[in-house]
């Protein structure tokens, strides 16, 4: 049995972004937990993971940009998840009811939704107050996201035997969370998302929106695999823990620790060149359609051709002598390089086209924020894995130059608080 193993270079994927910080964190980061001890619903060992996972730190580089109240809501919202999963991790539900898989009905708003969970049911009105104003299709998206949050978390904790990784895939992404917080871009930054949902859209809008689909679909993959990957000595000392990639491409391929850890950073990095490629189509915009030209005409018949014929000859050499004591059209002289040019002149097609797949400046400006703003969640989770200390501890430099990582023995259930 592997008593240690090598993490890929999870660093050097996010190199292709820049990382950013908000020059807000420390003093937001202090307020918001001591929020979160004030709710006195944690165990000392949840308080203490909260400290060490730094939350603060990892909202505080996935919204740079955002201002002070902004940043304090998503770093409450994002610790209250955390600790969430922390529970889902320990086989102690965060959700009324228990884990009861009978309990998976696909239904609710996401105030009803956040309701049912006992920790995020905290900060519950402060996001009613932020999302008031929000969009029906953003409310009704985000509705069905915190739903399928719920549910996988659900399914992956009762899972047995545990699912095939395709279907592991969407699961994974959606219990992870990082669908509701790439949902919070739009209100925190005053856009609007393109969806199927904002009316008839043409062609090349749907296109275009099928683009952003596929760069969130990707980020929430490279987000959860690069956390699975790097949390793996952790889950793996956990008594109780729902499946991660790791530790199913283990079970389901019957390879050893290191093939499935290369597997997963192999995944991983497919994800992100298809983001990188889909966001230089998007970029790029559409192909212009050719112009449709008219159906060739039938040929003409044979003696039709030999009349007409004669008369452009007639044009060319000038009329005979019966032709010329014949009445004649009176003709404007033409020299006869022009009159070569007109023969050989075709018809030329202008295709006007839009070079951008959106309707408006401002929509495409969104769209451009919108994608900037998955680019920080990528680069910020990236880097913030070797900056917690619940995943490497205090040997996170060693394993940032060296990449050696040594198992942890076993360790008991992950004591939780109220519910």
């Amino acid at each position: 049995m592997a008593t240690s193993y090598q993490l890929p270079d999870l660093l050097a994927m996010g190199r292709a972004f820049e990382l950013r910080t908000n020059p807000h964190c420390s003093r937001v980061s202090l307020a918001s937990s001591s929020w979160v001890r004030s709710l006195s619903i944690l165990s000392p060992q949840e308080e203490e993971q909260a400290v060490q996972m730094k939350p603060g730190l990892l909202v505080s580089l996935c919204f740079p940009t955002c201002d002070v109240p902004q940043l304090r809501l998503m770093m409450d919202f994002s610790t209250l998840m955390m600790l969430a999963e922390g529970r889902v991790r320990a086989g102690c539900s965060p959700w009324d009811g228990g884990m009861e898989a009978g309990r998976l009905r696909g239904e609710g708003e996401w105030e009803e939704v956040m309701g049912a969970n006992v920790l995020l049911r905290h900060i519950l009105p402060s996001l009613q107050r932020l999302l008031s104003k929000a969009r029906p299709s953003w409310k009704s998206r985000f509705s069905e996201y915190f739903r399928q949050f719920r549910d996988a978390q659900l399914l992956l904790s009762q899972s047995t035997p545990y699912p095939d990784v395709e279907t592991f895939i969407e699961l994974r992404r959606s219990a992870s969370g990082i669908e509701l917080i790439c949902e919070m871009i739009e209100p925190l930054h005053d856009i609007s998302y393109p969806d199927m949902s904002m009316g008839v859209m043409g062609e090349r809008r749907r296109e275009g929106e099928g683009l952003v689909r596929k760069l969130r679909q990707r980020t929430g993959d490279i987000v959860a695999w690069s956390g699975d990957i790097a949390a793996h000595n952790h889950t793996q000392s956990l008594t109780t823990s729902p499946p991660t990639l790791v530790s199913l491409l283990q079970s389901t391929r019957s390879i050893p620790l290191q093939s499935a850890i290369d597997h997963a950073a192999s995944l991983t990095r497919q994800s992100l060149d298809v983001f990188i490629d889909t966001e230089r189509l998007l970029k790029a915009g559409p192909v212009p359609t050719p112009p449709t030209l008219a159906p060739a005409r039938k040929p003409r018949p044979k003696s039709h051709i030999a009349r007409v014929s004669g008369t452009w000859n007639w044009f060319f050499s000038g009329p005979t002598d019966s032709a010329a004591s014949s009445s004649a059209p009176d003709l404007d002289p033409i020299d006869e390089p022009r009159r070569r040019s007109l023969m050989l002149e075709r018809p030329s097609f202008s295709h006007k086209h839009d070079s951008s797949w959106w309707s408006s400046v401002e929509e495409e400006e969104d769209v451009r924020v919108y994608v900037e703003a998955l680019k920080d969640c990528i680069v910020g989770t990236l880097n913030w894995l070797y900056e917690n200390e619940v995943y490497f501890g205090d040997k996170a430099d060693e394993v940032k130059q060296y990449g050696w990582v040594f198992l942890k023995p076993k360790q008991g259930a992950l004591g939780v608080g109220q519910t």
